[in-house]
C-alpha cells in the first residue's frame, strides 16, 4: 500500500530521469530510501510492474493530422510483470475511396453522409463508427469521398461493415419537380459488407429503383381539401430488434397534398409514415405498421388519404415552473425543457400536437397550444426535463388541462430530487480531493426496465450531473427518483483528477428506493477507490514509428453472467467498464493507472 498524492504541487513535478524514457509529471512515490512494494520496481519515482489479477483491454483513437490511422481494439492487453505493455498498437488499415451518385445521372457524384459501423472486436464494448462526408459534383474520374478502415476479415461472417449512406438535401434537387418522380428520389442506401478487406474505389448508387418500394397518399383536411407543404417520409428498422430511424426520402406534399416516397426492399417490411408540419402551430399524423410485404415488385402500395381531423387555431399560453426551496418556500426553476402533447386523434391514424419550451430564468415559459374545440378543456401531457444537477426534479406525463382560450395557467410545481451523497478516500485512507464524480442510469436500469425503443432513445439524449470532491472528499448530486415514471437505479463513476496517481472506480446500481420523502438524502458513507498498479507503453503506427497525442481507453474484460444473467436477450453481452482515460506524450509514451480491484463488478 502506497499513499500518493492526489494532485501534484507544482515544486514537486517529477522531471524525466533517463533522457530515452517518457516524462510523466507526477509526485514522486519512491526513491533510492524510498523502496516500492514486493514486486516492483523504481523508475523516475514510479513504482512500476505486479499488474493486477485482471484482465485488461484497450481502445486506441488517433490524434488529429493522422488520417491513415483508425481507431483500434485490443481484446487483451499484454502486461509483463515490470508493467510493460507491448501491444498498444494501431492496426493496419485499407484505404477506401469512391463516389455517391444518382440513378438517374451517374455521371456527376451527390452530398452525402456515409457511416461505417461494425461490432467491437472487445465484447461488451461500444460499436466502432466512422463517418466521412462525400463531395457533390465529382465525375467518374474523381474522388468524393476517402477513408480509412481497420480491414474486415472474409472469413467471419459477424465481422463486417454497416454502411449507411445519407444523401444530403442537395441530392433530391438534381430529381426534379413532379410527384410523379417522387418515389425515385433516394432514401438512405443501407448494407452490410466486408468492403475493407483490401483497397477498394466504390460507387454508391442512391435511388436505384430494384432496390425500392414506392408508397403514395394524400394528406387532406377534415373537408377532404388537399394540404400542401406537410413534409413526409418513412420511419422503418433495418434489422428486427435495430432502431427506429429514417428509412426514405422526405418528401412535401404537393399542392394537391399528395406525395410519393420509396422505401427500400431489404429493410423490415414495415413502416411508419409520418406527416410533419413545417411550421409550429400544426399537428403530426402517423400512419401505423404500414406494410409492404406482398407488394408486388412493379406496384406501388396506395396509402390513400391522410386525414388531418379539424381542430381550432391555437391559443398563447403562459406559465411558471417552480419548486420547494430548502427553507419550505417556493422558487423559479430555470432552465427546464418543457414539452406539452395531447392526442386529437388515435384512429385511423394517431395524429398528436406536440409544443416545446424552454423555461426562462424566471421560470416562465410561453407557447402556443390547440384548445378543445368546445368549451371545455383539453388535457395536455407534459414532461419537464429538469437541468442536471439542480434540485427539482423531472417530471414525467404530468396531466394538465388548457381551457379554450388559453391564457396563464397554474404554476406547475416541481418536486424534489433525492441527494445523492458521500466521501471518497484513497486506497491509503486519505480524502480523494479533486475527484469528479459522474452518475447515469445504471446498466440495470436500462437493459430490465427501458422497454420501449423510444425511451432508449430518450435516455441516451440526456445530460446527468457530476460533482467534485472537497478538500474532505465528500461530494453531493441530486438525482431524480424516477425517470420516465420508473424507479430508477444509478452507477457512478469515480474519476480522479490530471495530476494523479488514483485509479478509475465505480461503484454501480444505487437504488434510490427508499427516498420517499422530498429533500431525502442517500448517504453512501465511505467510498474507497482501489488499490492502484502503474503500467507504461508506447503507443505505435502499423510501421512502428511513436504515435504522440494518441487517445488510450483501458476497460476490465467482464466476468460471465453478470448483467446477462438477468436479461432474457439471447445476443445479452456483459458490457465493458473504462479504468483508465489518457493521452500519449510527444513521445508516443503513456502511463497507465490500474485498479488491482474492480469495484465496479455490481452484476457478478
Amino acid at each position: 500500500m502506497r499513499a500518493v498524492g492526489a494532485l501534484v504541487p507544482l515544486g514537486l513535478v517529477l522531471s524525466c530521469v533517463s533522457p530515452d524514457g517518457p516524462r510523466f509529471p507526477y509526485k514522486p512515490m519512491c526513491d533510492q530510501s524510498t523502496p516500492c512494494d514486493s514486486g516492483e520496481a523504481c523508475d523516475q519515482g514510479i513504482c512500476f510492474g505486479n499488474p493486477p489479477a485482471l484482465t485488461f483491454a484497450a481502445e486506441l483513437f488517433p490524434p488529429p493530422g493522422y488520417p491513415e490511422l483508425a481507431r483500434t481494439e485490443i481484446p487483451r492487453l499484454d502486461i509483463a510483470q515490470d508493467g510493460t505493455v507491448s501491444n498498444l498498437h494501431f492496426a493496419k488499415t485499407v484505404r477506401v475511396t469512391g463516389r455517391v451518385v444518382l440513378a438517374s445521372d451517374t455521371r456527376i457524384s451527390v452530398a452525402a453522409t456515409i457511416t461505417f459501423r461494425r461490432p467491437s472486436r472487445i465484447p461488451g464494448a461500444s460499436d466502432t463508427l466512422v463517418t466521412v462526408t462525400s463531395l457533390p459534383g465529382v465525375d467518374e474520374k474523381g474522388i468524393a469521398f476517402k477513408v480509412f478502415l481497420v480491414p474486415t476479415d472474409p472469413t467471419n461472417p459477424d465481422d463486417r461493415y454497416e454502411i449507411t449512406v445519407y444523401p444530403a438535401p442537395v441530392a433530391y434537387m438534381a430529381i426534379g419537380e413532379g410527384v410523379e418522380r417522387l418515389d425515385a428520389q433516394p432514401a438512405p442506401l443501407r448494407l452490410i459488407s466486408s468492403i475493407a478487406v483490401e483497397e477498394s474505389n466504390v460507387t454508391f448508387t442512391l435511388g436505384q429503383r430494384s432496390d425500392m418500394r414506392s408508397i403514395r397518399g394524400r394528406v387532406v383536411g377534415s373537408l377532404g381539401e388537399g394540404l400542401s407543404g406537410f413534409e413526409v417520409r418513412a420511419i422503418g428498422r433495418f434489422l428486427a430488434k435495430g432502431p427506429a430511424e429514417l428509412a426514405s426520402s422526405v418528401v412535401s406534399t404537393d399542392r394537391d397534398g399528395r406525395f410519393a416516397l420509396g422505401v427500400p426492399k431489404n429493410w423490415q417490411d414495415q413502416f411508419d409514415v409520418l406527416v410533419q408540419p413545417k411550421q409550429p402551430g400544426q399537428p403530426t399524423l402517423v400512419r401505423r405498421n404500414v406494410s409492404i410485404a406482398e407488394l408486388p415488385e412493379s406496384k406501388v402500395l396506395d396509402l390513400g388519404e391522410l386525414r388531418m381531423p379539424s381542430y381550432p387555431a391555437p391559443v398563447t399560453v403562459d406559465v411558471d415552473l417552480v419548486g420547494r426551496s430548502n427553507s419550505g418556500g417556493m422558487q423559479v426553476v430555470a432552465g427546464s425543457f418543457v414539452t406539452f402533447r395531447t392526442i386529437l386523434a388515435e384512429s385511423p391514424d394517431l395524429v398528436f400536437f406536440d409544443s416545446t419550451a424552454t423555461a426562462s430564468t424566471s421560470g416562465h415559459i410561453t407557447l402556443p397550444l390547440i384548445p378543445a374545440s368546445a368549451l371545455g378543456s383539453r388535457k395536455y401531457a407534459i414532461d419537464v426535463q429538469s437541468p442536471p444537477g439542480t434540485p427539482h426534479e423531472s417530471l414525467w406525463a404530468h396531466e394538465i388541462e388548457v381551457g379554450p382560450s388559453g391564457g396563464i395557467l397554474e404554476p406547475i410545481v416541481l418536486p424534489s430530487r433525492a441527494y445523492l451523497t458521500g466521501r471518497v478516500l484513497e486506497f491509503s485512507g486519505t480524502p480523494a480531493l479533486g475527484m469528479t464524480v459522474g452518475a447515469h442510469p445504471s446498466l440495470l436500469f436500462e437493459k430490465l426496465s427501458v422497454a420501449s425503443p423510444s425511451d432508449r432513445s430518450r435516455l441516451a439524449s440526456m445530460a446527468w450531473p457530476e460533482a467534485s470532491t472537497d478538500a474532505s472528499g465528500r461530494f453531493g448530486i441530486y438525482l431524480d427518483r424516477k425517470l420516465m415514471g420508473i424507479p430508477t437505479s444509478y452507477d457512478l463513476e469515480l474519476i480522479p483528477p490530471a495530476g494523479s496517481l488514483l485509479s478509475r472506480s465505480s461503484r454501480d446500481n444505487i437504488s434510490l428506493e427508499s427516498v420517499q420523502q422530498a429533500n431525502a438524502a442517500v448517504d453512501l458513507g465511505n467510498v474507497s477507490l482501489p488499490d492502484a498498479a502503474y503500467s507504461r507503453g508506447a503507443v505505435l503506427d502499423e510501421s512502428g514509428r511513436a504515435v504522440p497525442d494518441a487517445e488510450v481507453r483501458v476497460f476490465v474484460v467482464p466476468e460471465d453472467g453478470g448483467i446477462c444473467d438477468t436479461s432474457s436477450a439471447p445476443d445479452c453481452k456483459q458490457p465493458v467498464k473504462m479504468r483508465a482515460l489518457t493521452r500519449s506524450d510527444e513521445t508516443g509514451n503513456v502511463l497507465l493507472v490500474l485498479p488491482r480491484l474492480d469495484f465496479g463488478r455490481a452484476f457478478r
